[in-house]
């Protein structure tokens, strides 16, 4: 189906790569205006090219509260209300608990959990006077199940999680709708290049996967098009593992 964000504003945070970069054309293709906020400016404005003209992008580090404001402000004033937000932007981490900073850890948190909130702050007034409006979190097969070294990520997308819980109850009375897409293993840029060319390694992670590969970036995108869309009018404070099957293993 296309149309199904026809004549929606939608912002993707973490949208120049990845599963940001995904959604953001996935959004653009199914009628909607979409504005791409990330750091990473180069990527940022090839996809801008690229993805069409209901496609904006903007460089915001989505910690700053004041930016946030600001890209904010900017996006009503040019496109209208803002219809849906996908919180994407985040970082892994590889950290021992022992010796971590407590610098490092928020510098973490401050990404992976306070900037969804942060940004959820800054459109739900809005969405609460239109009456509507749809939140998506990408969180993390790390909040249900982790590994060895993956601290404090799982910390972080747990938390995500029940903040999507929580929004989801405390706005659901407003018409506002708030869920998490939790993606397992995905062939993202970034993914593909943490094997460095192992061909070996690839095909052991692959093989651990119920389906035998790896996810990509377009399936999640299609996943978020769907909860944030209409035809899922009645869901929300739910989490959809979009994951291969990888979270029914028993290692």
């Amino acid at each position: 189906m296309v149309g199904r964000w026809e004549n929606r504003v939608a912002v993707v945070t973490g949208g120049a790569l990845g599963i940001g970069a995904a959604i953001v054309r996935a959004g653009a293709r199914e009628g909607a205006r979409v504005w791409a906020l990330d750091v990473d400016e180069e990527s940022g404005r090839k996809l801008a090219a690229t993805a069409g003209d209901a496609v904006r992008f903007r460089r915001v580090d989505v910690t700053d509260e004041a930016a946030i404001a600001r890209v904010t402000d900017e996006i009503v004033a040019e496109s209208g209300a803002i219809d849906i937000l996908v919180n994407c932007a985040s970082r892994d981490s590889n950290a021992d608990a022992t010796t971590m900073t407590s610098e490092a850890w928020d510098a973490l948190m401050a990404l992976d959990l306070r900037a969804p909130w942060l940004m959820s702050r800054a459109v739900l007034p809005g969405m609460i006077a239109r009456g509507g409006g749809a939140i998506v979190n990408i969180g993390s097969l790390h909040a249900i199940m982790t590994a060895e070294g993956a601290f404090p990520y799982g910390a972080a997308k747990a938390g995500l999680a029940g903040l999507t819980r929580s929004l989801a109850l405390d706005m659901g009375p407003h018409g506002v709708r708030v869920n998490t897409v939790t993606p397992g293993w995905v062939l993202s840029e970034r993914v593909a290049a943490s094997f460095d060319g192992d061909d070996a390694r690839r095909r052991a992670v692959e093989q651990t996967q119920p389906l035998r590969r790896m996810g990509t970036p377009d399936e999640i995108a299609s996943v978020v098009v769907f909860v944030a869309s209409d035809e899922a009018s009645f869901v929300t404070g739910a989490n959809w593992l979009v994951d291969g099957g990888l979270g029914a293993r028993f290692a």
